[in-house]
């Protein structure tokens, strides 16, 4: 139970700015398992946050940006940090030693701010466009996309090896896709348990709506950073958070309209 505890500690000093408990002992090989436990955590947190802003604002779009803002702030700010490394990254016109470099750089440049803002801006339509349009009684499958987002990163893990010897992603390492995908089904099926008790059938579609994401996500991160960085890094992993986020709102978006 102790070792348990500390795992789920690591994951969340890693993985939120709530303050909890230190860890006794960073128990990094261990995170991938409590990748699908926080993505609840999220889940709830952000559903409960929307409910609450809509008693208070009619209006979906001040409650949207009311939610991110505080999603952001505990939990997002640093896998976002990994959607804007990487875009000053791929796009630039440098080595994969010199990507590297910029990767770990603190500072941002203008293909970050670019992408940055467009990111932001399309999460907040597609999240006000689908609370608009969804019926009552399938709100909640709107908040999903946290756990879809936090489930990506095993596939990167999963797929390919650290692109260095230090940092973030050489200490968590890579796992087998045995593993990877076990770790993602069970996050799945709790997640489809709860859905289907929520909201029905409609509960399972949108599991199978982040499914999709969850691959396509973590797929389309990997196959980029194969390409231009030659391996994951942590920047990798916070970048398919945000986008395993975004294209589970996008494919929701669509199967409401």
């Amino acid at each position: 139970l102790r070792k348990i505890t500390d795992i789920f500690l690591s994951a969340w000093a890693l993985m939120s700015r709530i303050p909890l408990p230190q860890p006794r002992v960073f128990m990094a090989a261990g995170i991938p398992y409590m990748f699908p436990v926080i993505g609840l955590i999220v889940s709830c947190f952000t559903a409960l946050l929307m409910g609450f802003a809509l008693t208070f604002s009619e209006d979906p779009f001040i409650g949207v940006i009311a939610v991110l803002m505080i999603q952001y702030w505990a939990f997002n700010l640093f896998h976002f940090d990994g959607l804007l490394d990487t875009m000053d990254a791929v796009l630039s016109f440098k080595s994969k030693e010199e990507r590297l470099d910029v990767l770990g750089d603190p500072h941002h440049g203008s293909f970050a701010l670019f992408f940055g803002v467009m990111y932001l801006l399309l999460k907040i339509h597609l999240l006000e466009n689908t609370i608009m349009q969804i019926n009552d009684d399938f709100f909640s499958l709107i908040f999903i996309y946290p756990l879809a987002g936090r489930l990506s990163p095993l596939v990167v893990m999963a797929t390919m090896t650290p692109a260095k010897k230090s940092g973030l992603g050489s200490q968590l390492g890579t796992i087998s896709v045995l593993k990877g995908t076990g770790i993602v089904v069970m996050g799945i099926t709790i997640t489809g348990g709860l859905t289907f008790l929520l909201a029905g059938y409609a509960g399972l579609a949108a599991v199978s709506v982040a499914a999709l994401a969850t691959a396509g996500s973590g797929l389309a991160v990997a196959i980029l950073y194969r390409v231009k960085i030659g391996g994951f890094t942590g920047d990798a992993l916070g970048f398919s958070i945000e986008l395993g986020e975004l294209l589970y709102l996008f494919l929701l978006y669509i199967l409401v309209r």
